[in-house]
Order: C-alpha cells, then structure tokens, then sequence
C-alpha cells in the first residue's frame, strides 16, 4: 500500500516479514497438508480453521519503521481495503497496549469494519500470565488467545548430581547417547575469559517423547493475555 517500495525487491530483503504473513495466513485458512511434523516429531495432517477459504493477506506495515511500529496511515488503508473488497472475515495481526477505545485505532476501524458486516479477529496479545493485561477489547470485536493441546513433548534431564527433572523440548539435535554434556547457565555464557576448568555440573538429556491424551486440555497458554480489560472491565473478554 505504501507507493514507494517495490514488491519484488522488498520481498527479498524482508523474508522473514514474508514468512511471518504466511505463518498467519495459513493459521486461519491453510488447506490440508498430510505427513506433516514438528521438527521430526509427530507426523500428521495439519490445516488452517478454515482450509476451504479464500484467503487473502492485506500487509499493513512497512520497513523501515519506528521502534517495529506500524504507520497509522498504512493500517486505515488496509482495513478500507478489505470493506472495499467485500470480505466476510478479517484476522488483524495487529495489536499493542490497551488504551480508551476512541484512542485506539484498531478499535475504531474493527468498528467501521463491523458496521459493514465484516466479523473482525484479533488477538489478546501475548502478556500473560499477568491479569488485565488483554488488548483489543472492544465488544465488536472477537479476539483470540493462544491455547494448549492434548499431547506433550516429552524429554528427561539427569544432572550430575542424580536429580531428575521432566521438561519439553521440540529439538531436533539429538546428544551422544548416555554421554553427560557440561551444563551453565545462559547468562554466564557471555563472560569473557570463561574456562571450563571449574565446571562441574553435568546433564544427561534423553530424545523426545510424544505423550498423548493430555488432559485437561486445550487450555490457556501462560504467555496469553488475560482479563479483565482495564479500558473495560465489565468485558471479561478472557483470551
């Protein structure tokens, strides 16, 4: 929308924005897709919500921008485009703190949408496990938080120590079998002049076990934001 950039070179430089738009496109109306996996794990036949969709993709923001901000400009000419176009549902992947609504302008445009009869989607933002922290509130619109499922990713740790802990991990490097790796912390990796003449600890990390049939489940994720909203705390609108 932004007359300036070329498509085709922008593409190139901006992968990663790319994929990030088919991410969520394929999320809400990706067809069905046999044999797929989780970096090796868990083969299966994956789909969007709704696979029969026409699904079309509106891009909003732009490089370069402002502290990953969004043009205001960019995002009025997309909602206008998808009213002018006709369609029947719009997942905006567009959010930020919550705030009165006739500040907010996806609020504002999620309402001229819906006046044109389009059911408007968005997200309750990433924030949690905190409360009142969800965004896009507004009551004409459904927002849409991150959930669980009904398996888990299963690998065992043993320290050094002989201390087991049962944690997840989707990777798909396996370690030498039976062989114990040195083990320290993120933080202390950065240290200039680090030896590992002082390490002691050591871990033993077994493959990837698929656990199915978890209950209860789906439920909220912890990283998704819940109510209630503090612009509207009446609306509980958990995400």
């Amino acid at each position: 929308m932004h007359p300036s950039w070329d498509l085709s070179t922008q593409a190139m430089k901006q992968q990663g924005t790319i994929m990030g738009m088919e991410h969520t496109l394929s999320t809400a109306g990706g067809n069905f897709v046999k044999g797929v996996s989780i970096l090796g794990n868990d083969y299966g036949t994956a789909k969007g919500g709704s696979p029969k969709a026409l699904a079309a993709t509106y891009r909003v923001c732009w490089p370069p921008t402002f502290v990953g901000k969004c043009f205001m400009a960019d995002i009025v000419a997309g909602f206008e485009a998808t009213i002018s176009d006709g369609v029947d549902v719009l997942s905006v992947s567009l959010g930020g703190k919550d705030q009165e609504f006739s500040d907010d302008l996806v609020a504002i445009l999620s309402f001229h949408a819906a006046k044109n009869n389009i059911t408007v989607v968005c997200s309750a933002e990433n924030s949690g496990p905190s409360k009142g922290k969800v965004s896009n509130a507004a009551p004409w619109m459904i927002i849409v938080g991150a959930s669980t499922i009904d398996r888990l990713f299963t690998t065992y740790v043993t320290l050094g120590d002989k201390r087991h802990f049962k944690g997840e991990s989707l990777s798909s490097k396996i370690l030498p079998a039976k062989k114990f790796c040195p083990l320290i912390g993120a933080f202390d990796a950065k240290f200039n002049n680090v030896s590992d003449n002082l390490a002691s600890v050591m871990i033993y990390m077994t493959r990837v076990k698929i656990e199915l049939g978890i209950k209860p489940a789906p439920i909220m994720a912890s990283f998704s934001s819940r109510g209630p909203s503090i612009v509207e705390p009446s609306k509980l609108k958990v995400g």
